[in-house]
């Protein structure tokens, strides 16, 4: 069963794959999601170009593509850092997961609805490619927000009385969230070797992958419903 990333676990497999910054950074992103470390090696270390004036590493960079692309990556780690935070429930009651979710999925909705203002408010991107990658990232988090309000309203209708509708309605939200495709971009910059330069040279970039890998092992994950012991 694939593994139950949250919106930070997405951003750090896609971060640390694009940074290929050696074996076990590639293993952690393996371990994420297997798409996004499996590609690694294919975008780590790109060629040198006319555009970079004796930098260092060998990467096929410019300077306004830096700027633009850390740019982006300052809206995404204020997108991730506001998406986290929800309280994990003491209980594993139903009506006490189902407000736990209900204020995961609102502030998904609230962030998200920032992050699309930020990239609508960006300028073109000076790189090729670099228009269509963010084209991708709009269409992304524009599924996430329909999923998490769809979502929402599901488990609001979830009457709190019926125990057994409220853990369904948890659950299923649960696996809405689970099935978003927030890869696709970065899969995209994973193809250009000039975008995943610049993503490597971009200082709010670096800042994103070191929060990514710093809570690599403690993501938020969506309240679960757990199984009740007998008796009980």
């Amino acid at each position: 069963m694939r593994p139950h990333l949250t919106l930070l676990a997405t951003v750090a497999a896609g971060a640390i794959a694009l940074t290929g910054c050696g074996g076990e950074a590639s293993d952690n992103a393996g371990q994420q999601d297997g798409s996004a470390g499996s590609s690694a090696s294919s975008s780590a270390g790109p060629a040198p170009s006319q555009s970079q004036q004796g930098g260092q590493g060998g990467s096929q960079v410019n300077e306004e593509g830096v700027r633009w692309m850390d740019g982006f990556c300052g809206s995404l780690a204020e997108f991730s850092a506001s998406s986290q935070g929800t309280p994990k429930p003491e209980t594993q009651d139903p009506a006490a997961l189902k407000k736990s979710m209900n204020t995961m999925l609102g502030k998904i909705t609230q962030s998200t609805d920032k992050f699309l203002s930020d990239m609508n408010a960006m300028d073109s991107s000076p790189t090729d490619g670099g228009d269509k990658f963010l084209s991708t990232a709009k269409d992304s988090y524009r599924n996430l927000r329909e999923t998490a309000n769809e979502a929402k309203s599901e488990l609001d209708k979830a009457p709190a009385s019926d125990k057994q509708a409220t853990s369904q309605a948890v659950q299923a939200a649960s696996s809405k969230l689970q099935q978003v495709d927030l890869q696709k971009p970065i899969k995209q910059l994973q193809g250009n070797q000039q975008l995943s330069g610049e993503f490597q040279q971009a200082p709010k970039c670096r800042e994103l992958l070191q929060a990514a890998q710093q809570q690599g092992g403690g993501q938020q994950q969506p309240p679960q419903q757990q199984p009740q012991q007998p008796g009980n």
